[in-house]
């Protein structure tokens, strides 16, 4: 299930309706900005869930933080976004700088985003053996 659940009013009663509805993972942040901010939650799920539901914390998980949080929450997955991602320019000959082909002001509008594979290993390392 995706973040929506952070924004619920009651995590545990919403909780408790995904393990009703059969829903076997929760992607969350813990109902706050960052996963690492959402961590006290993000362990108290774990835990009422257990083994019936896989908590997977979102949102600036890093190599820095990455391990902690599986630690300290008992958590066996995790999701790594944008804080992965790098920027190429575009190859676009003419660019428009007075139009903006989206609401988004904070991705630029002539470049192309990756997954950055060092980025990737470094949470992997951080992770690993647990």
């Amino acid at each position: 299930f995706h973040r929506a659940f952070d924004m619920t009013r009651d995590p545990f009663e919403a909780l408790d309706t995904l393990l009703e509805l059969g829903v076997d993972r929760l992607l969350t942040s813990g109902q706050e900005l960052t996963a690492w901010q959402g961590l006290p939650l993000i362990s108290e799920l774990q835990k009422r869930a257990g083994e019936a539901m896989i908590i997977m914390p979102a949102v600036q998980v890093t190599a820095a933080n990455a391990r902690e949080i599986v630690q300290t929450a008992g958590l066996h997955e995790i999701h790594i976004g944008s804080n992965v991602e790098r920027q190429i320019p575009s190859g676009m000959v003419y660019q428009n700088p007075r139009v903006a082909m989206g609401d988004d002001t904070e991705l630029p509008e002539y470049a192309m985003p990756y997954t950055a594979a060092d980025l990737v290993n470094e949470i992997v390392q951080a992770v690993a053996g647990l």
